[in-house]
Order: C-alpha cells, then sequence, then structure tokens
C-alpha cells in the first residue's frame, strides 16, 4: 500500500466523495431525520466546513475522515433549516431539524467534540483511524484545548476498541 498522508481540510470539490463516506457511517444516525441516502448526500455535501476535518489520503484518495467541533464551527457547521428546506421542503425540512437537533452536542469551554470518523471499509485494519484520531488529539493540544470529546454508539463495537485504546 502507499503512503497515507494525514491531512487537515480538504478541496470542497471532494465535498460529494466525502459526504458518501461519512453516509456509510453515519446515514443510519441520520436516517431518522432524512431517510432518502440521496437527499442525505447532498445536504452534507452542502453542510460540510473541510477545516474542521483531517483526512487520511492514499494515492490521491481520500480514504478516512475525522471532523470536529469547537465553539468556532464544525464540519457539518453548514446544515442549517435553510439547507434542509431548500433540499427537503418546508415541512420535512422543518422535521429534519428538529431531529437532527435532537443530536447536536456543543463543545464546553476549552473543549474540542469529535464530529465523526470514518475509515473506507477496503482500508480498516490498517491503522489510519488511529493516525486521524491521533491528529485530533495533536490539534486539539496544539491549540489549547483541555479535552477531546468523542460520543460513541454502543452498537459499533470497532469504534469502541479505537477509542478505548
Amino acid at each position: 500500500m502507499a503512503d497515507i498522508v494525514v491531512q487537515r481540510g480538504w478541496d470542497i470539490v471532494q465535498a460529494a466523495k466525502i459526504a458518501r463516506l461519512y453516509d456509510a457511517a453515519f446515514g443510519f444516525k441520520f436516517s431518522g431525520a432524512i431517510a432518502n441516502k440521496e437527499s442525505r448526500i447532498r445536504i452534507l455535501s452542502k453542510s460540510f466546513i473541510p477545516d474542521f476535518s483531517y483526512v487520511a489520503v492514499v494515492d490521491h484518495e481520500i480514504v478516512g475522515l475525522a471532523g470536529f467541533q469547537t465553539y468556532y464551527g464544525a464540519l457539518t457547521g453548514g446544515m442549517n433549516l435553510n439547507v434542509l428546506m431548500d433540499e427537503l421542503g418546508l415541512a420535512r425540512g422543518v422535521w429534519a431539524a428538529i431531529v437532527l437537533s435532537l443530536f447536536e452536542r456543543k463543545p464546553k469551554a476549552q473543549e474540542l467534540v469529535m464530529d465523526g470518523i470514518v475509515v473506507d471499509s477496503q482500508f480498516r485494519g490498517k491503522g489510519i483511524g488511529s493516525m486521524l484520531l491521533d491528529k485530533i488529539v495533536y490539534h486539539a493540544r496544539k491549540n489549547g484545548y483541555n479535552s477531546v470529546r468523542l460520543d460513541v454508539i454502543d452498537s459499533n463495537p470497532r469504534a469502541k476498541s479505537l477509542y478505548e485504546a
């Protein structure tokens, strides 16, 4: 396998690829708000703020993503009522906003909140998730955050083992 490069942010032209990768890991969580997969991907593509993430790149292809949220913004920080209504219409857009608000996690002072970490299924088991997590922790230290918070879904044993290590 070629070298793995972890870098902050990515070119916005990659938004659809990133959205598909993100949806593969978290689509089930968003499906109560946005049932249609292609609508979710379009909304995510319009909502990402690349500066609030790190990506793992192999042979110029993004194969992993770790998003984060601070007081100043979040990877998914562009997802708002207007974006939801533009894609889903008034009633479904408002419904989606209400459901998604239940998942909202605001960082405390000096806290960085992870906003999802995902590795393409073809590249799992190669240490990419750990590399991304290490980069988030390094970023938090370098920028004066006192803690990094990550909420893990109990039904995801691979994720739990990565974060408990």
